[in-house]
Protein backbone atom coordinates (compact mmCIF):
# COMPACT_ATOMS: atom_id res chain seq x y z
CA UNK A 1 0.00 0.00 0.00
CA UNK A 2 1.22 3.52 -1.00
CA UNK A 3 -0.21 6.31 1.05
CA UNK A 4 0.51 9.56 -0.78
CA UNK A 5 -0.26 13.03 0.74
CA UNK A 6 -3.44 14.18 1.72
CA UNK A 7 -5.23 15.23 -1.45
CA UNK A 8 -6.98 18.64 -1.04
CA UNK A 9 -9.69 19.03 -1.97
CA UNK A 10 -10.76 16.06 -0.13
CA UNK A 11 -13.80 13.71 -2.16
CA UNK A 12 -17.17 14.37 -0.65
CA UNK A 13 -17.90 10.83 0.78
CA UNK A 14 -14.17 10.93 2.71
CA UNK A 15 -13.89 9.01 5.56
CA UNK A 16 -11.39 8.30 8.12
CA UNK A 17 -10.67 4.22 9.78
CA UNK A 18 -8.84 5.16 12.28
CA UNK A 19 -7.27 1.88 15.18
CA UNK A 20 -6.85 2.79 18.88
CA UNK A 21 -3.65 1.06 20.53
CA UNK A 22 -2.36 0.25 23.80
CA UNK A 23 1.20 -0.54 24.89
CA UNK A 24 0.19 -3.66 26.72
CA UNK A 25 -3.07 -5.17 24.80
CA UNK A 26 -2.55 -4.24 21.61
CA UNK A 27 -5.74 -3.00 19.19
CA UNK A 28 -8.28 -1.63 21.63
CA UNK A 29 -10.77 -0.58 18.88
CA UNK A 30 -11.49 0.51 15.46
CA UNK A 31 -13.95 3.05 14.02
CA UNK A 32 -14.75 5.29 11.21
CA UNK A 33 -15.67 8.88 11.08
CA UNK A 34 -16.46 11.24 8.86
CA UNK A 35 -14.82 14.28 11.30
CA UNK A 36 -11.97 12.25 13.15
CA UNK A 37 -11.05 14.99 15.76
CA UNK A 38 -14.74 14.89 16.69
CA UNK A 39 -15.03 11.22 17.22
CA UNK A 40 -12.03 11.05 19.30
CA UNK A 41 -12.94 13.80 21.73
CA UNK A 42 -16.61 11.75 21.98
CA UNK A 43 -14.32 8.90 23.04
CA UNK A 44 -12.31 10.69 25.16
CA UNK A 45 -14.94 11.36 27.41
CA UNK A 46 -17.09 8.52 26.99
CA UNK A 47 -14.92 5.63 27.21
CA UNK A 48 -13.71 4.05 30.68
CA UNK A 49 -10.82 2.66 28.15
CA UNK A 50 -9.67 5.74 26.85
CA UNK A 51 -6.66 6.42 29.42
CA UNK A 52 -5.25 2.84 27.89
CA UNK A 53 -5.05 4.38 24.49
CA UNK A 54 -1.32 4.96 23.25
CA UNK A 55 -1.22 5.23 19.40
CA UNK A 56 -4.23 6.72 17.29
CA UNK A 57 -3.32 5.23 13.47
CA UNK A 58 -5.73 6.93 10.74
CA UNK A 59 -5.71 6.18 7.60
CA UNK A 60 -8.66 8.63 5.34
CA UNK A 61 -10.36 6.29 2.80
CA UNK A 62 -12.25 8.02 -0.33
CA UNK A 63 -16.04 6.89 0.87
CA UNK A 64 -17.64 5.40 3.50
CA UNK A 65 -18.13 2.61 1.82
CA UNK A 66 -14.46 1.77 1.49
CA UNK A 67 -14.05 2.70 5.06
CA UNK A 68 -16.59 0.43 6.10
CA UNK A 69 -15.06 -2.64 4.52
CA UNK A 70 -11.39 -1.53 5.66
CA UNK A 71 -13.63 -1.72 9.48
CA UNK A 72 -15.14 -4.69 8.87
CA UNK A 73 -11.90 -6.86 7.51
CA UNK A 74 -10.43 -5.35 10.91
CA UNK A 75 -12.73 -6.64 13.50
CA UNK A 76 -13.34 -9.56 12.31
CA UNK A 77 -9.41 -10.23 12.13
CA UNK A 78 -8.56 -13.69 13.51
CA UNK A 79 -5.20 -13.06 15.16
CA UNK A 80 -5.57 -10.07 17.02
CA UNK A 81 -9.30 -8.42 16.79
CA UNK A 82 -9.83 -5.38 18.63
CA UNK A 83 -11.17 -6.05 22.64
CA UNK A 84 -13.66 -3.33 22.47
CA UNK A 85 -15.24 -3.04 19.64
CA UNK A 86 -19.34 -4.49 20.48
CA UNK A 87 -20.93 -4.38 17.30
CA UNK A 88 -19.19 -7.43 14.40
CA UNK A 89 -19.92 -6.32 10.91
CA UNK A 90 -21.38 -9.27 8.56
CA UNK A 91 -18.67 -10.87 5.92
CA UNK A 92 -20.79 -9.23 3.76
CA UNK A 93 -19.71 -5.64 4.52
CA UNK A 94 -16.05 -7.05 4.00
CA UNK A 95 -17.08 -6.63 0.01
CA UNK A 96 -18.09 -3.00 -0.25
CA UNK A 97 -15.12 -1.99 -1.11
CA UNK A 98 -11.65 -2.83 -1.94
CA UNK A 99 -10.14 1.22 -2.44
CA UNK A 100 -7.19 1.94 -0.62
CA UNK A 101 -6.50 4.94 1.85
CA UNK A 102 -5.83 8.02 0.22
CA UNK A 103 -3.84 8.98 3.59
CA UNK A 104 -2.56 7.89 6.90
CA UNK A 105 0.01 8.47 10.00
CA UNK A 106 -0.03 7.49 13.55
CA UNK A 107 -0.23 9.89 16.74
CA UNK A 108 0.83 8.91 20.57
CA UNK A 109 -2.12 9.70 22.26
CA UNK A 110 -0.42 11.76 24.85
CA UNK A 111 0.49 13.99 22.07
CA UNK A 112 -3.11 14.81 21.93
Amino acid sequence: MTLRALPTPLPPDATWLYHLESRAAGLLYIGVAWDLDRRLRQHRKTKSWWPEVYIIASFLYPSRQSALAAEAVGIRCDISPPIYNIMVPSKRTESMGDAEPLFGFDVLAGAL
